[in-house]
């Protein structure tokens, strides 16, 4: 005897096509192994490759199937790794991807490398690939999806009520500072959102009891979501633009007081010769004043409308800072200045260190009969109860 070659085991079997009747009762006997699953995939033929078919491929098999394809698409085999195999279409050249018009086709799949493969058949519709065209939608769909506008300088009367929500979408012609509010006797609420999510909202913070909504608004389309606390028939509401004044340059260094009556805004400059890290604030009474700061293109630094206390890396160019208008008259010191960096400090000093300023040294082993110790000066204009902090492990 000579030597037999040993065979992988084949862990699948493909019975078909077979003709079966519906009025008929079959039986099918599967061997069982311990801890080893057994399923059954039955398709009928012609198959549809709308629904992914798995097939079991020995080393370079070749299997032809019978295909119905009912719209057009591109057929595609793929393996568990996601190679891509040979197909043909009625005895055709063969290739890794084929592109088929609604027809009956018979196609062949073969198995191109030396061991077992498990491949997966399917047609992938032309009209749901990346490259495809979207559809057209048509305008009496998009008119029905789009809620009726609110025009600049165009009040309307809405029906508002507590359990529903009244819908406008704001159509903003041009980069700038807008007032949506509610004109009456009613407490209303409003948001102001984009197609990302809210970006604004006020309940009874305009006159009287209305809403009012203030926000810088770059050109494009916004939905405005409105109630009441009860139900009225027609309540006036307005979408105008704010009034801005210019303030002018705000130098490197210096500060600018400004009165702002309420729903004003102001708008300064900033100049920035060379790249580095700057500090804008705008302080008003008791709190921050809400601000954008944006490039010379438009783009704001910060997020726009928050606190007026930006530390940001700036390039050389013309900024803009826009102050916010508030629901009060008010009063703003906004500041400009650049962030200083002091210079590292080396060698043992005396190191003037000044109060209330954090400093930062590396303390290094001296050597051999050298100074130990690192010496640092300052002074009090005054007397105080001072207190000095050092880092963990030092000792002064």
């Amino acid at each position: 005897g000579g030597e037999v070659p040993s065979a992988l085991p084949r862990p699948w079997v493909r019975l078909g096509p077979l003709d079966l009747s519906p009025a008929a009762e079959y039986r099918l006997f599967v061997g069982q192994t311990s801890g080893v699953g057994v399923g059954v995939l039955r398709r009928t033929a012609p198959l549809e490759v709308r629904e992914p078919l798995p097939l079991a491929l020995e080393a370079g098999e070749e299997v032809t199937l019978e295909v119905a394809v009912t719209q057009a698409s591109v057929l595609r085999a793929l393996g568990e790794d996601g190679r891509e195999f040979l197909l043909s279409v009625n005895g055709g050249p063969a290739e890794r991807r084929l592109r088929v018009a609604p027809d009956l086709y018979r196609v062949a799949i073969r198995n191109h490398l030396a061991v077992q493969a498990f491949v997966t058949l399917a047609g992938y519709p032309e009209s749901l690939l990346p490259q495809a065209p979207l559809p057209q939608v048509p305008a009496a769909v998009v008119a029905g999806l789009t809620p009726p506008s609110l025009r600049v300088d165009r009040p309307v009367l809405l029906a508002l009520s507590p359990e529903v929500r009244s819908l406008r979408s704001l159509e903003i012609p041009a980069a700038g500072l807008y007032r949506v509010e509610s004109l009456g006797i009613w407490r209303t609420s409003a948001t102001l959102s984009t197609r990302v999510g809210e970006l604004a909202s006020g309940e009874a913070n305009g006159t009287g009891e209305n809403f009012l909504i203030q926000e810088y608004l770059r050109p494009g389309y916004y939905e405005l979501a409105m109630t009441a606390a009860q139900s009225w028939e027609s309540v006036p509401v307005r979408l105008s633009r704010a009034r801005i004044r210019d303030e002018g340059a705000l130098p490197l260094g210096g500060s600018a007081r400004i009165a702002l009556d309420a729903g004003e805004a102001a708008l300064l400059r900033l100049e920035v010769a060379s790249e580095g890290r700057y500090r804008v604030r705008a302080q008003g009474l008791r709190r921050l004043a809400r601000c954008r700061l944006e490039d010379a293109e438009g783009y704001p630094v910060a997020l726009p409308g928050g606190p007026c206390q930006v530390e940001a890396q700036l390039r050389p160019g013309v900024y803009r800072l826009l102050l916010l208008p508030g629901e009060l008259p008010t009063r703003v010191v906004a500041a400009f200045s650049a962030e200083e960096r002091e210079a590292p400090l080396t060698g043992r000093g005396p190191h003037p260190l000044r109060v209330g300023r954090r400093l930062e040294h590396l303390w290094l082993e001296p050597p051999a009969g050298g100074e130990e110790r690192d010496v640092y000066a300052f002074s009090l204009p005054a007397q105080a109860t001072a207190r000095l902090t050092l880092s963990l492990g030092m000792v002064g």
